[in-house]
């Protein structure tokens, strides 16, 4: 529905089949673009749709089309996902074509697009592996070049449980990689990565201190705390990194109502929200409570 001072000019009804499920709704360049996602069982193949609006009178324009596309196999049609987003200008449109299954090598492919007329102007596939370690990608950016960033995780060694995370980024057909490092033995929490006004990339979230199962027994308390690794977006190096943990007010100031019973620091909960950049100056944005 568009709103004209509150006052609608035109409600669109996506005519979409009863095998369709509504993926994207994407408003760019006076169109708008709605994904949607359907499984074939007899091509058994996953498919992403695409309809296209007028955003000014709410027109369709053309016919429903595929855009992508996920073989299945024998386990069905699922690990497959599509992920649909705009860059910062709204001049490119990433689709991304993943399935993810555990133990078995990912199989990515990145879509850009002019989003005026969803040209496709590059195609590229992601790696499977980092240093012959099976890898899963998470959270994707595509930038104003129409350069695609992503985050990947993989399990370092099975015995300590440790999982390492680095960055990925294809542009102009051209890849590189970047492993995010810690002199520290924690574990990431949530994590979420950032594109800057200068196309430079931030690595961002919550990390917890990492205790042996003897240290868990002696009841040891673990800290919690903020990570950011800054990037250049143009090569991929490593500009800064930081890793705080969280001041004292943060584990005081946080109990229960009754204030019999504390959570320890490591057993909060914490929200990172990512950063917001005012003046030159960065700031970590995050909530945390019991």
């Amino acid at each position: 529905t568009k709103i004209n001072d509150a006052t609608p000019l035109y409600n669109i009804q996506v005519p979409l089949e009863s095998d369709e499920r509504h993926e994207a709704s994407i408003l760019a360049k006076n169109n708008i673009w709605i994904f949607s996602k359907k499984y074939d069982p007899s091509l058994k193949e996953m498919s992403l749709l695409v309809r296209q609006y007028d955003a000014n009178t709410g027109a369709e324009k053309g016919s429903v089309r595929k855009i992508s596309s996920l073989e299945s196999d024998a386990l069905g049609n699922k690990g497959r996902n599509f992920y649909i987003k705009l860059s910062p200008d709204e001049s490119k449109l990433m689709i991304v074509s993943e399935f993810q299954w555990k133990k078995k090598a990912q199989n990515v492919t990145i879509d850009v697009y002019e989003a005026v007329d969803l040209k496709k102007i590059s195609t590229c596939k992601t790696l499977d592996t980092f240093n012959t370690i099976l890898i899963e990608n998470f959270d994707y950016l595509v930038d104003n070049a129409g350069g695609v960033s992503y985050l990947f995780k993989y399990v370092v060694t099975r015995e300590q449980q440790k999982t390492g995370i680095g960055i990925g980024k294809t542009i102009a057909a051209k890849s590189m990689v970047l492993e995010l490092t810690t002199d520290r033995d924690i574990e990431l929490g949530e994590t979420k990565l950032e594109l800057t006004e200068n196309n430079n990339l931030i690595v961002g979230g919550i990390f917890y201190d990492k205790l042996s199962d003897a240290e868990r027994d002696a009841d040891k308390e673990a800290k919690a705390g903020i990570f950011a690794y800054f990037v250049n977006g143009a090569d991929l190096s490593l500009m800064e990194k930081n890793l705080d943990y969280f001041n004292t007010d943060v584990y005081t100031k946080l109990t229960y109502v009754s204030g019999t019973i504390r959570k320890k620091p490591g057993q909060k909960y914490y929200k990172y929200y990512g950063t917001q950049t005012v003046k030159g100056s960065t700031f970590i944005l995050f909530t945390h409570r019991n």
